[in-house]
């Protein structure tokens, strides 16, 4: 039986080096684990919008990749940042996939040291589909940086994109206020 595994796990990587899909980076080597390979990520789950992930990149885990899912065709930001002011800057790579019928494929868009810092920044606008945040740190680089996804048509149709109350309308990121009003209240008499 270990046998078998070890035969298919070859054949499953000699398969994975030779796709034409892959991203141009993506060549495969022996001792590689989980996360240390674009084409085997650690998979953290869903990206939510508004919600930052923490991502810890190190040399045994490079490749980091988070889901999410447009329902229709939207502008959507997608970046890299300081998980808090106080850890170093990690200079990081962002990877955008869509998934296909035969699984990612190659990426859509790479950035690298956006507006001339280490962290990553993607924008444009997506046709519905899944799909894949990949992180890498730059140059072998380690630390802890997150991942913000910016996708006001992502939310969920039961969330109110005003809030939960009128108070919240300020505080959502889906409402852009251009210019505020207040009337002068009548005095009693």
């Amino acid at each position: 039986m270990r046998t078998f595994a070890v035969l298919l796990l070859a054949a499953t990587a000699t398969a994975c080096a030779s796709s034409s899909e892959l991203a141009p980076e993506a060549t495969q080597s022996a001792g590689q684990t989980t996360g240390d390979a674009p084409w085997r990520p650690i998979e953290l789950g869903e990206l939510p919008p508004g919600v930052p992930v923490p991502v810890q990149i190190s040399a045994e885990a490079r490749f980091h990749a988070l889901d999410f899912y447009v329902p229709r065709a939207t502008r959507v930001g997608l970046r890299t940042a300081p998980a808090e002011p106080r850890f170093a800057a990690v200079d990081t790579v962002l990877y955008l996939y869509k998934q296909g019928p035969t699984g990612w494929g190659r990426y859509l868009a790479k950035s690298e040291d956006a507006r001339n810092t280490p962290w990553s920044e993607l924008q444009g606008t997506l046709e519905p589909g899944t799909y894949r945040a990949l992180v890498k740190g730059a140059d072998g680089a380690a630390g802890v940086a997150q991942v913000e996804l910016d996708c006001p048509g992502c939310l969920p149709t039961t969330t109110c994109v005003f809030g939960d109350t009128f108070r919240n309308i300020r505080l959502e990121q889906t409402v852009k206020v251009e210019q505020r009003r207040s009337r002068s209240r009548p005095t009693p008499t």
